[in-house]
This record gives structure tokens, sequence and C-alpha cells, in this order.
């Protein structure tokens, strides 16, 4: 049957289902879902009449994923039977807002035996449909489709990509170019960065997206961008879009391209990982994208030992970053903490329960003296308040403890417990089962 799913999908779609794709789609011992990323750049007039427009498309196809929508365009991951993932791509391939093309589409698969990746459908009108936090505006309608977008930054497809950093290599190795001449830069975040990455490839050090321009803009003052050619690349194209408008408008004679499709196109084109190393990091349960490359990039936090699994549960306690870590410090640890709240290992917990009172009260003292050594200034407010909050929370516990939360000597944080602080969830034994803080509210993001 999946034969006459390819051949449905290139004559009637237009659309070449990668060929790892069509492996998986025929096997027959272990069914797959199908899995489609795409994005657009285009006016949606009525974005709440568009949500649920969507709404139907899906829940009739049953499909399940995130959809975000806005007035500049739509952003999207789904997944379902390649039959009703072909009706939905039909079904906006003859839309008038969206006119998506073929080459709009990502495509991978999701073993059923290993449950689904997202817990439900979730469509949603958002002001940005990639969270800049109002930093960057979005990037001309259209943006995404064509082969070349004078309004952003040149768009290369997987082999042109791939074919430019080999030829300046070369030329760098014959003396004819400087290495410096080409500039490539990671638009995803540290966490994603940290488990696969371009070799050569700038990491900004971003948490979050909204960064961007802070990197650009230091970047652009101290020279290192200005008169160069600058590839950009992340999951799937779409940060790339705004990124790339971003960095055209500082107007500092860069030449700017981009990998069209991202990091999800390229291993289409090259599975055998080509200039990638590592894993591609998603936004849903699966986690990541794997290629045929089994190098580890990743780093465990505590012993710097080579580690890329992803464990939604495992996360910062502070502030819910991912955190790589062996299966040794795993054991070793009850709670993990990121590299930018290393300092906070001994002294921040979510869970109190475990401690005792001796412990809490050395915790206290840690964290009063780290509050005290916080510079003064805005800069530094988020720091102190995350420090003076967990002091209110243990004397709080501590209180409770001793009879002066309800007079019962209930501890008030009891309902953290034996809690994931992953998804929150009473019960849930974290690991590969836990949907962390991509559950019910994650957003499409690639």
């Amino acid at each position: 049957k999946y034969d006459h799913i390819n051949v449905f999908f290139a004559e009637n779609l237009g659309v070449q289902l990668p060929s790892e794709v069509s492996a998986a789609l025929s096997d027959t011992e272990q069914i797959s879902d199908l899995v489609i990323l795409y994005y657009k750049y285009c006016t949606v007039k009525y974005p709440s009449r568009e949500v649920e427009r969507q709404k139907k498309i899906c829940s009739n196809a049953q499909l399940i994923g995130r959809v975000l929508i806005a007035d500049h365009g739509i952003n999207g991951t789904l997944a379902g039977t390649p039959q009703a993932i072909a009706q939905y791509i039909d079904e906006m391939h003859h839309d008038q807002t969206f006119e998506m093309k073929a080459a709009d589409w990502k495509f991978s698969t999701s073993s059923r035996s290993a449950g689904p990746i997202f817990p439900d459908l979730k469509v949603t009108v958002v002001k940005e449909i990639i969270n800049s936090g109002g930093k960057m505006p979005p990037p001309p309608p259209g943006t995404g489709t064509c082969a070349d977008m004078s309004e952003v930054g040149g768009h290369l497809n997987p082999t042109e990509f791939h074919e430019k950093i080999q030829q300046h290599r070369a030329k760098v190795a014959k003396g004819e170019a400087d290495e410096n001449d080409l500039v490539i830069i990671d638009v995803r975040s540290k966490a994603e960065v940290a488990i696969g990455h371009f070799e050569g490839a700038a990491d900004p050090g971003m948490r979050y997206f909204s960064e961007f321009p802070q990197y650009v803009d230091s970047n652009v003052q101290n020279g290192t961008l200005a008169n160069k050619t600058v590839l950009m690349y992340c999951t799937g194209g779409i940060r790339c879009e705004t990124a790339s408008n971003y960095l055209r408008l500082q107007g500092c004679g860069a030449e700017v391209f981009q990998l069209r499709g991202g990091i999800h196109k390229y291993l289409e084109a090259y599975p055998d990982g080509g200039l990638f190393r590592g894993k591609n990091f998603v936004f849903d349960k699966r986690a990541v994208q794997t290629s045929l490359d089994g190098t580890v990039v990743g780093r465990c936090a505590y012993c710097a030992a080579p580690e890329d699994e992803i464990c939604w549960a495992r996360v910062c306690t502070v502030c819910k970053d991912l955190v790589l870590a062996c299966p040794g410090c795993r054991a070793a640890r009850r709670e993990f903490h990121c590299d930018a709240h290393c300092s906070l290992r001994d002294c921040y917990f979510f869970d109190l329960a475990p401690f005792g009172e001796e412990e809490l009260g050395a915790q206290r003292a840690q964290l009063a003296r780290l509050a005290g050594e916080i510079g003064t200034g805005k800069g530094f407010k988020n720091r102190r308040k995350t420090l003076r909050k967990q002091i209110a929370k243990i004397d709080a516990h501590l209180a409770g403890r001793r009879g002066g939360a309800d007079g019962n000597g209930t501890p008030l944080n009891t309902e953290q417990a034996g809690r994931c602080r992953g998804c929150g969830c009473d019960g849930c034994q974290g690991g590969n089962e836990c949907w962390g803080k991509y559950g019910a509210k994650i957003g499409a993001v690639h």
C-alpha cells in the first residue's frame, strides 16, 4: 500500500518522499505515521477564523500536532497516517491564502509502537509564528517558497549549502581565501546546538530566539560580520527567515544565505549526515532526528562524558532548560542544573521534602550569600528575584514543618513531593513518558 502512497504523493501532490521515509512507511512489521513540518509567511486576514478552519481540517483527518496562526503566516508540525497527511497537503496546496508548494514540506516518520509524538491537536492564534519577543520584524509575505528572496537572504538548497562550505574550505586549503571570510551561524538555542551542529558553525549561546538581535548587534559592531559571506541554518528554516531579515536590515554589507528547509531537509538529502555532526533536535516527543552518522557531540553537564540522550523530565530545576547527564551522573543526583545555574547545584531544589532542617538551613544560608554577591541594577533583577523566592520557599516549608502552615505541621509544599519537574504532573515517572514543557503548551518551532 505504501508504494501506492509514494506514487500518489508524486503524481497528485508533486511531492517526492525522502528515501528513508519511504523505507519506514514500507516496513510492515513496524507501522509508522508520517510527520510534516512546514511554515509560510503570508497575509492571513482573519487568524481566528483560520484557526477554526485548521482545527476542522485536522480533526476530520485525525491529525495531531501543533499549528500556530498569526496575521503574517502559519507554522506547524503534524502527524498522522500517510493518507491523512496527503489530504492535508492537498488542501493547503489549493488554499488561496497559503498556496503551499511541494518544497515547503519537510517529512519524517514516527513509529506507532513508540506512542504518539504529541498528546493532542492544538491550533492557536499567536502574535508571531516564531517567537522573537517582538524584537525582530517578520520577513515579507511569500518568504520561504522562492529559491531566492532578495528581501531576506539567498535560499540555498541542501546541495548548494553543502557545496558552498566545501568550496570555501578548498580555497582556504589552497591559500586562496581567508577562513574568516565565511561565517556559519547556528540560529538555534544552545540546548539544540549541544547535541548536533555543522562543523565550524558559530553558536550564539542563546536560550531563546529573542536573544539573537543582541548577538548580531555585538558582532556587527565589532566587525565580525562586516562584508562577510554568512550562512545560517536552523531546524526547519523558519528562524532563519526572521534572522536573515534582521541581519540584512543592519546594513553591515554581509552577503546572507540560509539553508532552505533547515537541518531537516539537509538530512533528507544527506542521510549519512554530510557535514552535520550529531543529532537534530526536534520539538516533539521524538526529541531528535538522526542520521547514519553516529557521532556523539553532546557532553554530560557534570563530568563532560559523551552524552546526547534527551529526556523531557531531565531539566534544570531552576529554569527548566534541558540538561545532558550521563547514566552515572543521573544516578548520583536527585535534581539537575544547567550550566547557567551550576552555582546552585547544592542549594536550589524543587522538592524540599527529602531534606532535613539542618540541610535546608544550609541551603538557605548559601542562597542568601549568593544573593548578596549579585550586583545591583536592572540587569541582575531576575537573578535576585529567583534566589529570594527560593529562600522564601524554604522559610515557608520549615514553618510548615513546625506547625506554622495550618496548625497541623503539614509542609506547605507537600504537593511538590514526587511531582515531575519537567511536566509538573503527579506520578509522572519521567523518562520518555514525560511530555515536559513540550506537552499541552508546546508551540511548533523549527
